[in-house]
């Protein structure tokens, strides 16, 4: 009876341990989450930024745009930018 008692006892405190385990890990696997969402928006973003120097170049080195084109363009990227806070990455390509 007694050595029963003693088994319940170990065993009620190793579920509590691994209840406590278990919430840490939730924790540090949702932490991590975010990060990842916030990094994958990030590279969502120079890629948006970078389709769009990309183009600009392409124009600027084809010759075949205007100067009214090459103007819409740039305030494009400005606007582009602006929009999501990004305008420091921008900012080599336009001058």
């Amino acid at each position: 009876m007694e050595r029963s008692q003693v088994d319940q006892q170990q065993n009620e405190k190793d579920q509590v341990d691994t209840q406590a385990a278990l919430a840490a890990l939730t924790q540090v696997r949702d932490a991590e989450h975010q990060q990842f969402v916030s990094v994958v928006s990030e590279h969502e973003e120079a890629l948006v930024i970078l389709e769009d120097t990309v183009n600009f170049l392409v124009e600027l080195v084809a010759g075949d745009a205007s100067l009214i084109q090459l103007a819409s363009r740039t305030m494009s990227l400005i606007r582009t930018g602006t929009i999501i806070h990004k305008m420091h990455y921008y900012a080599p390509c336009l001058t």
